[in-house]
C-alpha cells in the first residue's frame, strides 16, 4: 500500500485508509477526535461517503491541502475523487501544472494529461518512467535533444529550501530506474552521448576510489558526482543496461569521473576521481 502502515497510526486513521465506514463511525461516537490529517487516508479509501462524512464534520478541506490531495488521489487512481477535488475545491480546475503531468506520467494515471501539453518538455520524465512509445514517436518526428540535462532541485525535508541542483541527462533518468527497453531506445539515437555525464549528489553512504592511493576511503553523506551513464549503471548493478553501454561503439571505457565532498574545516571541497574499472571492482556483484 502507498502508506507504511505501522503502530503509529491511529485506530481511526487505519478504519479511514481502508474505508470502514461504520468502524469510523464507531470510534467518532465514542470520542475520538476528527482531524484534518485524516484526508490523506480517506482519499486511499476511495469511499465516497467517507468523504461526505468528513466534508460535514471538518467543514470542507483547507486550502493549504487541497494540491496535494488532488495528487494523491491522482496517485491512488480514484479519478472520481480527483474529478470531485478539482471541480469542488481547486481556484482553477482547468490548470494542469507541469507537476500534475510528471505525478500523472509516474503512476500511469492520464485523466487529467493534457494533450497540448504532452511535448518534447516531458522527455525526461518519459525516459525515467519508461514510456518508450512516447520516446520513440518524438525522436522519430519531433527535434528532441536527447543529451539535454534536466536540472532538478533538491529541497530540505524540513524547510522545503532548495539546497542542491541536479542536472541529469535522459540517459541518467532512465538507468536510475533500470529501465533496459528506454536504455536500448535511447542509444539507437545517432546524436546521443554515451560518455555524458551528469551532476548528481549522493545522500547514501557510499564509498569512492583514491586511485592515487590505490585505496578505499569511506566518505558518508553528500557526496557529489560528475558521473558517466557507465559508472552509474555500475554502481547499480545494472548488468544488462552496462552491456549495453559496453557495446555502444562511442563508449569511453577509461573515462575518469570526478567525484567531489565537502571538507567541513575549511568549507572546501576533497575530490577524487573513478575510473569503470576500479568502480566494477568495488561493486562486486557486477559482471563485467
Amino acid at each position: 500500500t502507498f502508506f507504511h502502515l505501522s503502530n503509529h497510526l491511529t485506530l481511526i486513521e487505519y478504519a479511514a485508509f481502508y474505508g470502514s465506514i461504520q468502524i469510523f463511525k464507531y470510534l467518532e461516537m465514542n470520542g475520538v477526535e476528527l482531524t484534518q490529517s485524516l484526508w490523506e487516508f480517506a482519499i486511499h479509501s476511495d469511499n465516497p461517503e467517507l468523504i461526505s462524512h468528513l466534508e460535514e464534520k471538518l467543514d470542507r478541506l483547507e486550502d493549504d491541502s487541497i494540491e496535494d490531495l488532488f495528487i494523491k488521489s491522482i496517485e491512488c487512481h480514484h479519478n472520481d475523487i480527483a474529478n470531485y477535488i478539482n471541480k469542488n475545491y481547486r481556484k482553477e480546475p482547468n490548470k494542469i501544472s507541469t507537476e500534475h503531468l510528471i505525478k500523472s506520467l509516474e503512476y500511469y494515471n492520464f485523466l487529467f494529461i493534457d494533450n497540448l501539453k504532452f511535448n518534447s518538455s516531458l522527455f525526461h520524465d518519459w525516459c525515467k518512467f519508461d514510456y518508450c512509445c512516447f520516446i520513440e514517436e518524438f525522436m522519430k518526428t519531433k527535434k528532441v535533444d536527447v543529451n539535454k540535462l534536466k536540472s532538478i532541485d533538491l529541497k530540505n525535508n524540513k524547510d522545503g529550501m532548495k539546497t542542491f541542483e541536479e542536472k541529469k541527462s535522459a540517459l541518467h533518468f532512465a538507468i536510475g530506474n533500470n529501465n533496459f527497453e528506454t536504455v536500448k531506445l535511447l542509444l539507437t539515437n545517432n546524436e546521443i552521448d554515451v560518455n555524458l555525464e551528469s551532476f548528481i549528489r549522493d545522500d547514501s553512504s557510499k564509498f569512492a576510489f583514491f586511485y592515487e592511493l590505490n585505496e578505499w576511503e569511506e566518505w558518508g553523506k553528500n557526496v557529489i558526482k560528475n558521473i558517466t551513464p557507465l559508472i552509474f549503471a555500475i554502481e547499480k548493478g545494472y548488468n544488462d543496461i552496462i552491456k549495453l553501454l559496453l557495446s555502444s561503439r562511442n563508449i569511453d571505457i577509461n573515462h575518469k569521473c570526478y567525484f567531489y565532498r565537502e571538507v567541513l574545516l575549511d568549507g572546501g571541497y576533497d575530490y577524487v576521481y573513478v575510473q569503470p574499472i576500479y568502480a566494477a571492482i568495488k561493486y562486486q556483484n557486477v559482471e563485467i
